[in-house]
Protein backbone atom coordinates (compact mmCIF):
# COMPACT_ATOMS: atom_id res chain seq x y z
CA UNK A 1 0.00 0.00 0.00
CA UNK A 2 2.80 2.53 0.87
CA UNK A 3 4.26 1.72 -2.33
CA UNK A 4 1.39 2.60 -4.48
CA UNK A 5 0.85 5.96 -2.33
CA UNK A 6 4.61 6.44 -3.01
CA UNK A 7 4.00 5.70 -6.61
CA UNK A 8 0.98 8.21 -7.09
CA UNK A 9 2.83 10.98 -5.01
CA UNK A 10 5.49 10.45 -7.75
CA UNK A 11 3.46 10.86 -10.57
CA UNK A 12 1.65 14.22 -9.28
CA UNK A 13 4.56 15.82 -8.69
CA UNK A 14 5.82 15.20 -12.20
CA UNK A 15 2.24 16.57 -13.39
CA UNK A 16 2.48 19.16 -10.59
CA UNK A 17 6.31 20.56 -11.66
CA UNK A 18 5.21 20.55 -15.67
CA UNK A 19 2.27 22.61 -14.55
CA UNK A 20 4.54 25.11 -12.53
CA UNK A 21 7.13 25.67 -15.56
CA UNK A 22 4.34 25.77 -18.36
CA UNK A 23 2.70 28.61 -16.16
CA UNK A 24 5.89 29.98 -15.00
CA UNK A 25 6.87 30.89 -18.91
CA UNK A 26 3.58 32.63 -19.10
CA UNK A 27 3.72 34.40 -16.08
CA UNK A 28 7.38 35.90 -17.59
CA UNK A 29 5.15 36.96 -20.95
CA UNK A 30 2.96 38.59 -18.98
CA UNK A 31 6.13 40.74 -17.25
CA UNK A 32 7.49 40.96 -20.19
CA UNK A 33 4.25 42.95 -21.92
CA UNK A 34 3.52 44.73 -18.45
CA UNK A 35 7.27 46.26 -18.11
CA UNK A 36 6.37 47.21 -22.10
CA UNK A 37 3.67 49.15 -22.37
CA UNK A 38 2.76 50.20 -19.01
CA UNK A 39 3.88 52.93 -16.91
CA UNK A 40 6.34 52.85 -14.26
CA UNK A 41 3.59 54.00 -11.27
CA UNK A 42 1.97 51.40 -9.96
CA UNK A 43 3.69 48.92 -12.31
CA UNK A 44 4.53 46.69 -8.57
CA UNK A 45 0.95 46.02 -8.71
CA UNK A 46 -0.07 45.04 -12.04
CA UNK A 47 3.34 42.49 -12.08
CA UNK A 48 1.51 40.62 -8.63
CA UNK A 49 -2.07 40.48 -10.42
CA UNK A 50 0.13 38.01 -13.10
CA UNK A 51 1.63 36.34 -10.24
CA UNK A 52 -1.83 35.68 -8.98
CA UNK A 53 -3.27 34.28 -12.17
CA UNK A 54 0.22 32.12 -12.44
CA UNK A 55 -1.11 30.49 -8.52
CA UNK A 56 -4.49 29.85 -9.51
CA UNK A 57 -3.64 28.57 -12.86
CA UNK A 58 -1.26 25.95 -10.88
CA UNK A 59 -3.64 25.34 -8.73
CA UNK A 60 -6.93 24.71 -10.49
CA UNK A 61 -4.51 22.41 -12.25
CA UNK A 62 -2.87 20.54 -9.43
CA UNK A 63 -5.77 20.03 -7.02
CA UNK A 64 -4.56 23.00 -5.06
CA UNK A 65 -6.97 25.16 -3.04
CA UNK A 66 -5.46 28.70 -2.01
CA UNK A 67 -7.10 30.68 0.85
CA UNK A 68 -6.52 33.90 2.15
CA UNK A 69 -7.45 36.03 5.42
CA UNK A 70 -6.79 39.38 7.15
CA UNK A 71 -7.22 39.68 10.61
CA UNK A 72 -7.25 43.19 9.99
CA UNK A 73 -8.25 45.41 7.31
CA UNK A 74 -5.35 46.93 5.56
CA UNK A 75 -5.22 50.35 4.00
CA UNK A 76 -5.22 49.47 0.47
CA UNK A 77 -3.12 52.46 0.10
CA UNK A 78 -0.77 52.59 2.89
CA UNK A 79 2.77 51.57 2.82
CA UNK A 80 3.82 48.81 5.08
CA UNK A 81 6.53 46.21 5.68
CA UNK A 82 5.43 42.34 5.06
CA UNK A 83 7.01 39.59 6.93
CA UNK A 84 5.99 36.08 6.16
CA UNK A 85 7.20 33.01 7.39
CA UNK A 86 9.64 30.88 5.00
CA UNK A 87 9.22 27.10 5.54
CA UNK A 88 8.68 25.82 2.30
CA UNK A 89 8.90 26.45 -1.61
CA UNK A 90 5.20 25.97 -1.41
CA UNK A 91 5.82 29.50 0.17
CA UNK A 92 6.33 30.99 -3.56
CA UNK A 93 2.85 29.86 -5.06
CA UNK A 94 1.23 30.81 -1.79
CA UNK A 95 2.48 34.12 -1.94
CA UNK A 96 2.20 34.61 -5.24
CA UNK A 97 -1.92 34.16 -4.56
CA UNK A 98 -2.10 36.26 -1.16
CA UNK A 99 0.47 39.17 -2.49
CA UNK A 100 -2.34 41.80 -3.42
CA UNK A 101 -0.60 44.84 -2.13
CA UNK A 102 1.28 46.99 -4.83
CA UNK A 103 5.40 45.94 -3.24
CA UNK A 104 8.80 44.64 -4.24
CA UNK A 105 10.25 41.96 -2.28
CA UNK A 106 14.13 41.78 -0.60
CA UNK A 107 15.53 38.38 -2.17
CA UNK A 108 18.84 36.43 -2.05
CA UNK A 109 21.01 37.36 -5.06
CA UNK A 110 21.45 33.84 -6.08
CA UNK A 111 17.35 33.48 -7.26
CA UNK A 112 18.68 36.69 -10.04
CA UNK A 113 20.91 33.86 -12.15
CA UNK A 114 17.25 30.98 -11.93
CA UNK A 115 16.07 31.42 -15.88
CA UNK A 116 12.97 33.17 -15.99
CA UNK A 117 12.47 33.24 -12.05
CA UNK A 118 15.43 35.31 -12.31
CA UNK A 119 14.01 37.94 -14.78
CA UNK A 120 10.67 38.44 -13.04
CA UNK A 121 12.30 39.05 -9.63
CA UNK A 122 14.47 41.36 -11.63
CA UNK A 123 10.94 43.40 -12.31
CA UNK A 124 9.82 43.45 -8.61
CA UNK A 125 12.60 42.42 -6.29
CA UNK A 126 15.69 43.90 -4.45
CA UNK A 127 18.64 41.73 -4.70
CA UNK A 128 20.87 40.89 -1.96
CA UNK A 129 24.24 39.05 -0.97
CA UNK A 130 23.74 37.93 2.82
CA UNK A 131 27.07 37.49 2.99
CA UNK A 132 28.01 41.38 2.23
CA UNK A 133 27.53 43.70 4.65
CA UNK A 134 27.41 46.94 2.35
CA UNK A 135 24.60 44.48 0.25
CA UNK A 136 22.50 44.43 3.54
CA UNK A 137 23.13 48.20 3.78
CA UNK A 138 22.21 49.38 0.50
CA UNK A 139 18.94 46.91 0.59
CA UNK A 140 17.63 48.98 3.83
CA UNK A 141 18.64 52.08 1.92
CA UNK A 142 16.32 51.09 -0.63
CA UNK A 143 13.73 49.81 1.12
CA UNK A 144 13.42 53.55 2.75
CA UNK A 145 13.73 55.66 -0.16
CA UNK A 146 10.84 53.50 -1.94
CA UNK A 147 8.64 53.60 1.08
CA UNK A 148 8.94 56.97 1.15
CA UNK A 149 7.55 57.17 -2.72
CA UNK A 150 4.32 54.71 -1.49
CA UNK A 151 6.08 51.57 -1.80
CA UNK A 152 5.30 48.75 0.28
CA UNK A 153 8.00 45.52 0.92
CA UNK A 154 8.22 41.96 1.69
CA UNK A 155 10.84 40.53 3.51
CA UNK A 156 11.35 36.99 4.82
CA UNK A 157 12.39 37.56 8.73
CA UNK A 158 14.49 34.13 8.51
CA UNK A 159 16.46 35.06 5.50
CA UNK A 160 16.43 31.72 4.44
CA UNK A 161 14.24 28.66 4.39
CA UNK A 162 12.96 27.08 7.96
CA UNK A 163 14.80 23.62 7.68
CA UNK A 164 14.08 22.78 11.76
CA UNK A 165 11.29 21.12 13.93
CA UNK A 166 10.10 24.59 14.78
CA UNK A 167 7.51 26.64 13.62
CA UNK A 168 10.07 29.56 13.18
CA UNK A 169 13.32 29.79 12.71
CA UNK A 170 15.60 32.91 14.06
CA UNK A 171 14.68 36.33 13.17
CA UNK A 172 17.36 38.53 11.82
CA UNK A 173 17.52 42.27 12.23
CA UNK A 174 17.40 44.07 9.22
CA UNK A 175 13.71 43.82 7.96
CA UNK A 176 13.34 45.66 11.32
CA UNK A 177 15.32 48.00 11.16
CA UNK A 178 14.31 48.72 8.00
CA UNK A 179 11.14 49.11 9.24
CA UNK A 180 11.74 51.58 12.04
CA UNK A 181 14.20 53.80 9.63
CA UNK A 182 11.07 54.14 6.70
CA UNK A 183 8.65 54.70 9.87
CA UNK A 184 6.35 52.08 8.45
CA UNK A 185 3.92 49.13 9.93
CA UNK A 186 5.30 45.69 10.00
CA UNK A 187 2.26 42.97 8.91
CA UNK A 188 2.84 40.16 9.90
CA UNK A 189 1.92 37.05 7.82
CA UNK A 190 1.60 33.52 7.81
CA UNK A 191 1.53 30.76 5.16
CA UNK A 192 -0.05 27.66 6.49
CA UNK A 193 -0.03 24.18 5.55
CA UNK A 194 2.98 24.26 2.79
CA UNK A 195 4.89 21.67 5.31
CA UNK A 196 2.02 19.20 4.65
CA UNK A 197 1.81 19.74 1.00
CA UNK A 198 5.49 19.44 0.55
CA UNK A 199 6.87 17.51 3.65
CA UNK A 200 10.58 18.60 5.25
CA UNK A 201 13.09 16.82 3.23
CA UNK A 202 11.19 15.56 0.22
CA UNK A 203 10.68 17.07 -2.99
CA UNK A 204 7.30 15.27 -3.19
CA UNK A 205 4.15 17.00 -3.63
CA UNK A 206 0.86 16.21 -3.13
CA UNK A 207 -2.71 18.31 -3.41
CA UNK A 208 -4.64 20.25 -0.53
CA UNK A 209 -5.09 23.37 0.71
CA UNK A 210 -2.54 26.78 1.37
CA UNK A 211 -3.80 29.36 3.80
CA UNK A 212 -1.95 32.85 4.09
CA UNK A 213 -2.89 34.88 7.20
CA UNK A 214 -2.48 38.58 7.65
CA UNK A 215 -2.09 39.28 10.91
CA UNK A 216 -2.90 42.75 12.69
CA UNK A 217 -0.31 45.41 11.77
CA UNK A 218 2.20 46.56 13.92
CA UNK A 219 3.18 50.54 14.29
CA UNK A 220 6.61 51.39 14.36
CA UNK A 221 5.69 55.51 15.01
CA UNK A 222 7.56 56.94 17.85
CA UNK A 223 9.69 53.53 18.24
CA UNK A 224 13.72 54.37 17.97
CA UNK A 225 16.58 51.58 17.32
CA UNK A 226 16.55 50.91 20.38
CA UNK A 227 13.03 49.09 20.31
CA UNK A 228 14.07 46.65 17.34
CA UNK A 229 14.55 43.42 19.55
CA UNK A 230 11.10 44.40 21.18
CA UNK A 231 9.56 44.82 17.92
CA UNK A 232 10.96 41.67 16.11
CA UNK A 233 10.43 39.37 19.40
CA UNK A 234 6.46 40.81 19.31
CA UNK A 235 6.30 40.00 15.40
CA UNK A 236 7.71 36.94 16.14
CA UNK A 237 5.43 35.90 19.02
CA UNK A 238 2.44 37.06 17.21
CA UNK A 239 3.75 34.62 13.77
CA UNK A 240 4.34 31.91 16.15
CA UNK A 241 1.38 31.58 17.99
CA UNK A 242 -0.29 31.87 14.90
CA UNK A 243 1.21 29.42 13.12
CA UNK A 244 0.43 26.71 15.91
CA UNK A 245 -3.07 27.94 15.85
CA UNK A 246 -3.87 27.54 12.43
CA UNK A 247 -1.17 25.03 11.01
CA UNK A 248 -1.66 21.05 11.89
CA UNK A 249 1.72 20.36 11.53
CA UNK A 250 2.86 22.48 14.49
CA UNK A 251 -0.28 22.10 16.47
CA UNK A 252 1.47 20.23 19.18
CA UNK A 253 4.25 23.04 20.27
CA UNK A 254 3.38 25.34 23.08
CA UNK A 255 2.08 28.73 22.56
CA UNK A 256 4.33 31.87 23.50
CA UNK A 257 3.54 34.50 26.11
CA UNK A 258 4.35 38.69 24.90
CA UNK A 259 6.02 39.99 28.21
CA UNK A 260 3.93 42.47 29.89
CA UNK A 261 6.29 44.96 28.60
CA UNK A 262 5.55 44.68 24.95
CA UNK A 263 1.75 44.65 25.46
CA UNK A 264 0.27 47.49 24.01
CA UNK A 265 -1.14 49.99 26.61
CA UNK A 266 -4.38 50.73 27.17
CA UNK A 267 -5.63 54.01 26.09
CA UNK A 268 -5.73 56.52 29.22
CA UNK A 269 -9.53 58.11 29.38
Amino acid sequence: MKLVQQTAYFVYSLWAYSVFFAVLVLGAAGYALVSLFTSRKGRERRLLYVNNGVAIVWGALCGVRFSMEQQTALDPNGVYLFTPNHGSTLDMLIGSFAFRHGMRFLVKKELKSIPLLGFMFSRIAVFVDRSNPESRKSSREAIKMLAGQGVSFCVFPEGTRNRGMEPLGRFYDGAFDAALSAGIPVVPLVFIGTRTLMPMGSNMLRPGRMKAIYLAPIPTSGLTAQDLPALRDRVYRAMHNAIIAFDLEFSNHPLQEEPEALRPKPARN
